[in-house]
């Protein structure tokens, strides 16, 4: 049956049922405490226990629904089982509901069920059973008459079945014994352990317990022993007595009120005066055990009841002691002498006209020790350093408050920082102040030059307090109601209104919709996630125009909201000025323009991705470049353009180092009218361009190659431009790798 509940226990967890589960294993304590958290918490769903064990001593009135998933071979287990809801106290109508597999031994079970509590309904309703002795021989519908058929002597009388009830330490009838033979053949082997289980703990504790048997014979001591000697006729004689007679007969047989109190105070009547042994034989075990807990055992007793105790005992002496009038009222009036001489109370009486004067006087009392207070809390004197006693450490301490902090006070570190300044002079100003001056300076270029000034300057140049915080999209709703505190914003067009050239835009993660573009005239710094720069995402509808002579961009998504083939403009379009990008992500897809282009600008980029359409319905370049323009690509991946990945024209250079080209629809790389790449170009790695890696022109140049034994691109120039690129050595002749000389579809072709 456990094994059944471990497999109900199991189908509860896995469809969140609360639950609480009796077995045989389960303790009495626990068996109440069980019973009563079912009947009282609503919460719990169902109550899963074996029938033998739920069985019995059992009340569960607040279940009106009983569930019977394994059925018993004893119809009167299950019926003991039900009755446990259906019992006094139970306001609700009880229904009962038994799970039987089809086809399966559980019908044969039901069966023979049913069978059995047919007949226990023909025998003992229909037979008029009773506990009664038979009164005939024939009579077998009672007791005494279903002793006599299942005992293996049929001559034996009833009679001689019956236990007298004085005999207890008698062995039992053999008829007993086979009786439960008999009724034990019927149960299961697990049953009858259980069983003999529950017989061996009863006896336990009735042998724990029961009375030891007492003698009531009155016992001779040695000494009568020598002077009486037994004479063998007079005990034979005192002992065919005994037997003829039966207990409590008798001429002098007591009362049967009496008869036990006189059993009990025997072992103590032929002695005079206390006798401690007798008496202790006399008492229970249950009485003796009291006793040495008493004398041995240190009883626990709570704090309460020890201040309870003590404070009785506090009161009980000073009823006892005399108290003494006169010399409390001595120690009141010294203890009031000496608190108006030290000031600690004041007392007078003075005159009406005397009452401005002390006023006034009590105001600037007042006064003095509010100022002496402030004068200690600015000056940090209210402060003091004591040890732990715990943890043996310094903390501070504030006399004035009670407050106890370990970290040194900031009034004290500001002290500290007034003395460094006063020996240092302005090198070391204090912090505060010289945040204000900065406060009133352009961020570029006046707050920067202050910087220069020395290591605290150039930390007050560049303090949080000078950051402007823009909220994204996704706190609009949070912060619609508030008001902001100042450097905070709610969208990036509010920040750009009071930017100054100089200052830094941070951004939280989220979203941020730019529907007309931004543009950038002066210089500006925009951080967001340097970690992950898909966290903050600006929408672009239109472009990034910057013409700021310096800018720095970090950790930043630029993208488009939607598909738009009519859209041709670039993300990010840089003129006449300078810029740096880092760790950012400029993602096209959507728009037909270029991703990036750069017109007499400067442009440098770190770990950044450029994401073109990939459409070849336009021709749009990932990066464009012309004009005098320089550019530096570090770590940078230029992927799934419609055209040329990179491309540089009118006296422009590009300075390559570790970068990708992949799955550009046409070159990799594009140099045009007196273009020149430079760089460490061989670490860059260009993949699965369409039509090959570089092409270039008569005008252009690839600088620092002639260290390479060996091309590691394909180069489609003409032939006056891949002579340029011969290694020194060998001016006149232009190797290439075998595979590149001899490949079908590789080599240098004209353009």
């Amino acid at each position: 049956m456990s094994k059944m509940l471990d497999i109900l226990e199991s189908f509860l967890n896995l469809h969140g049922h609360t639950y609480v589960r009796l077995d045989g294993s389960t303790g009495v304590d626990r068996r109440q405490r069980l019973m009563d958290r079912f009947n009282s918490d609503k919460k719990l769903f169902c109550f899963i226990l074996s029938t033998r064990s739920g069985g019995l001593g059992i009340n569960l009135t607040g279940a009106d629904t009983v569930i019977f998933y394994d059925t018993d071979w004893n119809p009167a287990m299950d019926a003991q089982a039900q009755d446990r809801a259906h019992r006094i106290g139970q306001t609700r109508e009880v229904h009962i509901y038994r799970l039987v597999t089809q086809h399966s031994v559980e019908e044969n079970i039901l069966v023979k069920a049913k069978q059995k509590k047919q007949l226990d309904f023909l025998i003992m309703d229909k037979g008029n059973f009773n506990t009664e002795e038979p009164k005939s021989k024939d009579d077998v519908f009672s007791n005494g008459g279903l002793r006599e058929i299942l005992t293996r002597n049929r001559n034996i009388p009833v009679d001689s079945a019956e236990t007298p009830d004085h005999a207890t330490d008698a062995p039992e009838p053999a008829e007993d014994v086979d009786l439960e033979t008999a009724l034990a053949a019927m149960e299961d082997e697990e049953d009858v352990q259980a069983m003999l289980g529950t017989r061996q703990e009863i006896a336990d504790e009735l042998r724990e317990f029961d009375d030891a048997d007492v003698d009531p014979s009155p016992s001779l001591s040695p000494d009568d022993a020598e002077d009486h000697p037994a004479d063998p006729d007079a005990i034979a004689a005192e002992e065919a007595e005994s037997e003829t007679q039966t207990p409590g007969s008798g001429p002098n047989a007591p009362a049967d009120g009496d008869e036990d109190l006189d059993r009990d105070g025997e072992p103590w009547h032929p002695k005079e005066g206390v006798d401690l042994d007798a008496l202790a034989a006399s008492l229970r075990p249950i009485e003796r055990y009291a006793i040495q807990f008493r004398q041995k055992v240190v009883l626990y007793y709570s704090p309460f009841y020890l201040r309870e105790q003590a404070r009785a005992e506090m009161l009980e002496d000073l009823d006892d002691d005399d108290v003494d009038t006169e010399e409390v009222e001595n120690r009141a009036r010294d203890e009031e002498f000496r608190a108006l001489h030290e000031g600690d109370i004041c007392f007078s009486d003075p005159a009406p006209a005397d009452l401005p004067r002390h006023c006034r006087l009590y105001a600037c009392e007042k006064m003095r020790l509010k100022a002496d207070k402030k004068r200690r809390r600015l000056t940090g004197k209210n402060w003091e350093v004591l040890i732990d006693g715990k943890t043996q450490k310094p903390f501070w301490q504030n006399s004035d408050t009670g407050e106890a902090i370990w970290d040194t006070p900031k009034v004290i570190l500001e002290l500290e920082a007034e003395k460094l300044a006063r020996t240092h002079n302005w090198n070391a100003l204090m912090m505060k102040p010289l945040l204000n001056i900065m406060g009133y300076l352009v961020p570029f270029p006046d707050r920067i030059n202050c910087g220069k000034v020395s290591k605290q300057w150039a930390t007050a140049a560049h303090h949080n307090s000078f950051v402007r915080h823009v909220y994204p999209v996704e706190m609009g709703p949070a912060i619609e109601s508030l008001k902001l505190d100042a450097a905070h914003y709610r969208t990036i067009d509010e920040a750009m209104q009071d930017a100054l050239p100089g200052d830094t835009l941070e951004l939280g993660d989220g979203h941020y919709w730019l529907r007309d573009g931004l543009a950038i005239d002066f210089p500006l710094r925009i951080v967001g996630d340097e970690r992950d720069p898909t966290n903050v995402v600006l929408e672009l509808s239109g472009s990034v125009e910057w013409r700021g002579g310096g800018g720095w961009i970090e950790g930043v998504t630029f993208r488009r909201p939607r598909v738009s083939i009519l859209d041709q403009s670039s993300i990010f379009l840089l003129k006449n000025g300078s810029c740096n990008i880092v760790h950012s992500i400029m993602n096209n897809a959507g728009s037909m323009g270029t991703v990036l282009k750069c017109h007499r600008s400067t442009l440098k980029m770190l770990d950044v991705t450029l994401r073109g359409e990939g459409s070849t319905r336009v021709s749009s370049c990932g990066v464009d470049i012309e004009d005098h323009s320089n550019l530096t690509l570090t770590k940078c991946r230029i992927n799934n353009n419609s055209c040329t990945g990179l491309r540089s024209s009118y006296f422009s250079v590009v300075d390559l180092s570790e970068c990708t080209f992949k799955r550009n629809s046409t070159f990799g790389l594009e140099l045009q009218l007196h273009s020149v790449l430079t760089g460490k170009i061989s670490n860059c790695h260009f993949l699965e361009n369409r039509r090959g890696d570089i092409t270039m022109d008569d005008s252009c140049q690839i600088v620092d190659v002639s260290n390479l034994t060996e091309p590691f691109f394909e180069v489609f120039a003409t032939a006056d431009a891949a002579a340029r690129l011969r290694p020194k050595k060998d001016a006149d002749v232009l190797k290439w790798p075998n595979e590149v000389q001899n490949g079908p579809e590789r080599g240098v072709q004209p353009k």
